[in-house]
């Protein structure tokens, strides 16, 4: 019996067994996952992960009580546990307080949705990897195989989603030449390879664009004071940046005071007109609907050419501040955050950006970024992996690691010069306990001025 049969023979019986006043939401978190790591260039493991959680959502007498446990493929297993989590969560009901935001469960349609894609082999993914990167050194993490998610409920919603999906995250490292003090480091490329289907060529064809820049990674490091520089943001280090912002458009931190985006929902800030964000689940890197199969609209605009559009609102917090809804999540997916967001691109070809810089210092990635201070939208962070300085459009030398703390509404506001034409599509890429879905399509920037401060 496949998962999805178990699904729905689970699903159908026990939604069954439902009394008079009894609602009942199910939600399935499941992967049949293939995990390979390399370092020094050779494969250290290889593991195969499969695993499905039902998620239970209970709710009677305005009381709302959540279980979890393990899917198997006994079906009569699957199910006394389940009508052994029913009969638990009627107990408890019992003695929970009323709570005034639970609502009564929807209908949200139904909808089928099965992406299959061209994946690797364990041994052809192995092979190829090892061999595409030839003698350079280099670290790996290669994840895929199907993931799923299901939700229904006793108002007669039922969605079903699957997706065959990999990304190959990987570092690429080198010798740096002498440096003033006589000491030689190694520096690293990072990189990532992900796409709908695996392609050998397109890999080594992204790993050809990372290649060349390892080769600028092996001339003397130059350390810059800090201060203010021109700078060009590559894809990877704007996608760090939208990993910090993607959460924070949640409705409910801007109606608790504290979003770091509320001066400009005030018109105290104001974002670039260059600058737009949408949800866009027309990427397929997650489901439309929630945990809660609660269906987000196609494309949501958040930001539209500098000015807010929408707040990422869940259900929850719609019933508590009287606000509209757009299915934001609200349980353990990724509370109102953007699962599946789109910078829009400008019109500055790739190509073109080292010209365009000029002078100054060119950004392929950050880390450790964090808000420095919510009120004024202002991150902090390091420079990390391939970061050069540049002159006359010419890489001249990588730089050694340097701290920024920046406001958003100067990267993304009056800083901001131009959006490349290409896009990149970063999947997420976090394993913890389960594979994540979703993704970030982003351009890289070109920022008038930004500010190092160590």
């Amino acid at each position: 019996m496949s998962l999805k049969q178990t699904w729905f023979s689970l699903t159908d019986d026990l939604l069954k067994e439902l009394k008079e006043g009894e609602e009942l939401s199910l939600g399935l978190v499941a992967e049949d996952s293939l995990f390979l790591r390399f370092n020094s260039g050779c494969l250290r493991q290889s593991t195969a992960v499969q695993q499905a959680t039902v998620e239970m959502q209970f709710q009677s007498r305005q009381r709302k009580v959540n279980f979890n446990f393990s899917l198997t493929e006994d079906h009569f297993l699957n199910l006394n546990l389940g009508k052994e989590l029913l009969l638990r969560a009627r107990q408890e009901v019992l003695v929970l307080a009323e709570n005034p935001h639970c609502s009564p469960l929807k209908n949200e349609g139904s909808s089928d949705q099965d992406l299959r894609a061209h994946l690797p082999s364990e041994p052809e993914a192995i092979q190829q990897i090892i061999e595409a990167h030839g003698s350079i050194d280099f670290a790996g993490f290669y994840s895929g195989g199907p993931v799923y998610r299901a939700s229904r409920n006793s108002a007669g919603q039922n969605h079903w989603y699957s997706t065959e999906c990999f990304f190959y995250d990987y570092s690429l490292f080198t010798k740096s030449a002498p440096a003033a003090d006589g000491k030689i480091q190694n520096k690293a490329v990072k990189g990532n390879y992900s796409e709908k289907n695996w392609d050998r060529q397109n890999l080594l064809k992204n790993l050809k664009l990372n290649n060349e820049l390892l080769l600028n990674l092996q001339k003397p490091s130059r350390k810059l004071p800090p201060g203010t520089y021109r700078a060009f943001l590559a894809p990877g280090a704007v996608g760090e940046i939208m990993g910090t912002l993607v959460g924070a458009f949640g409705a409910s931190q801007f109606k608790q005071g504290r979003s770091a985006f509320a001066k400009l929902a005030n018109h105290q800030e104001k974002l670039s007109p260059l600058f737009s964000l949408t949800e866009n689940f027309n990427l397929a890197a997650a489901p439309q609907f929630n945990s809660l199969g609660e269906m987000a609209p196609r494309e949501l605009p958040v930001v539209k050419n500098g000015v807010l559009s929408n707040w990422v609102t869940s259900s929850k917090t719609a019933k508590e501040y009287g606000l509209e809804s757009n299915a934001a999540e609200v349980t353990g997916w990724a509370n109102e955050s953007l699962r599946s967001a789109e910078m829009a691109p400008g019109t500055l070809p790739t190509a073109q950006a080292l010209e365009a810089l000029d002078t100054g210092v060119w950004l392929g990635n950050l880390h450790y970024l964090n808000w420095s201070d919510v009120s004024s939208a202002r991150v902090t962070g390091m420079t990390r992996y391939a970061c050069f300085w540049v002159e006359k459009g010419q890489i001249v030398a990588p730089i050694d690691d340097m701290r920024f703390d920046e406001s958003i509404y100067r990267i993304f506001g009056d800083q901001l010069e131009a959006l490349t034409l290409e896009q990149t599509l970063e999947p997420d890429i976090l394993t913890y306990w389960k594979r994540q879905l979703g993704a970030r399509k982003i351009p890289g920037a070109l920022v008038k001025e930004f500010k190092f401060t160590l």
